[in-house]
């Protein structure tokens, strides 16, 4: 475990503050310092400094990033000197989205847990969520409507006027439901009202040129849908590799397009192939769903069993590792539960 007072200076950068911490380090003020930065909830400290920049900008640079980096696959962060070391722990977002989703203080929400296992089974064929305008989801909004995709979907679109349950909030300063309500945050990282009477989540995930799994691909996975991610190049081939399930009807052939747009344009024939084969139908939408229940509390489990097993924090922050308690106990209590549902299907 990597020691915080081994370090000059430690940074948590995790309510933003990043891009003023790197202008700091451009500034020179950490020349010969060795840092510790723990930036588990992005998948970058600043688009605008690279890691070779930093590495001749400090003593020593350490950061924990919230990106999943796989073996033999260039990333982000490369080419970087000796002298910078990159740590990957991809679970922050799982750990916030057990504890964000199924309690409320420090109590189990059980309304939750029965709502999910006692839903009955999805009319509609997906819903995505879309809240933030970025390019990649303003060309999937495109898509979903040029392909008359919508009407197969439950689809929130904040920039669209397509808000359903966030109707009372208002656009700030051009931004459309900013970042800064931990309300609203919080609102946004649980299940929508609508979220058991979907079969799929489309995932309009964070970054498309990242390899960064948020908590909407965790509330997807804990909410029992089956996540389909439109973001980076290999999202949903990285979470198979994970051991998460998905159906065999579920073609994702363009995953591992090279451009966003071709990954987009995929997704969008991919909805169109379930369409055309009677995907859409309610009857073949439950018979769809029975064949999944099952998966999806193995896919439950199995995101548990992750942050049990190798989502304790790679470093000693009391706070981090105080929250990272908290999720080990109710994702014990929840994992007997879902063992228990499993059971009984």
């Amino acid at each position: 475990m990597i020691n915080i007072e081994g370090y000059d200076h430690y940074e948590r950068c995790i309510d933003g503050g990043r891009g003023e911490f790197a202008d700091r380090i451009k500034s020179g003020e950490y020349k010969n310092k060795s840092l510790l930065i723990f930036n588990a909830g992005e998948a970058e400290l600043s688009p605008y400094l690279s890691y070779y920049d930093i590495g001749n900008l400090v003593g020593h640079y350490t950061e924990i990033t919230g990106c999943t980096r796989e073996d033999g696959q260039p990333d982000h962060f490369e080419p970087y000197p000796n002298n910078v070391e990159i740590v990957s722990w991809p679970y922050y977002w799982l750990m916030k989205a057990a504890i964000t989703v199924f309690t409320e203080g420090k109590e189990i929400q059980h309304g939750i847990l029965e709502e999910l296992s006692g839903a009955n089974a999805p009319r509609s064929l997906y819903t995505c969520m879309m809240r933030q305008p970025k390019p990649m989801r303003k060309m999937l909004f495109d898509v979903l409507e040029k392909e008359s995709l919508l009407p197969d979907g439950i689809v929130t679109c904040a920039w669209k006027g397509l808000s359903i349950d966030l109707k009372e909030q208002l656009p700030e300063d051009g931004k459309w439901f900013p970042n800064n309500s931990w309300e609203l945050v919080r609102q946004t990282h649980r299940f929508p009202p609508w979220y058991t009477n979907c079969l799929i989540d489309i995932i309009p995930e964070t970054h498309y040129d990242k390899l960064f799994y948020t908590e909407k691909t965790w509330k997807a996975i804990l909410g029992r849908r089956v996540p389909l991610i439109c973001g980076a190049r290999r999202s949903n081939h990285a979470l198979a590799d994970m051991g998460f399930k998905t159906p065999e009807w579920l073609d994702v052939y363009w995953d591992g397009e090279h451009h966003e747009y071709d990954r987009v344009l995929g997704l969008g024939e991919t909805l169109k192939t379930l369409r055309e084969t009677g995907g859409t139908d309610p009857v073949h939408i439950r018979g769809a769903w029975s064949g999944w229940k099952k998966m999806s509390i193995d896919n439950q489990i199995h995101a548990l069993e992750i942050l049990l097993e190798y989502g304790k924090p790679p470093h000693n922050d009391p706070n981090i590792l105080k929250e990272y308690t908290f999720a080990v106990e109710i994702s014990e209590y929840l994992m007997d539960y879902f063992y228990a549902l499993y059971e009984k299907i």
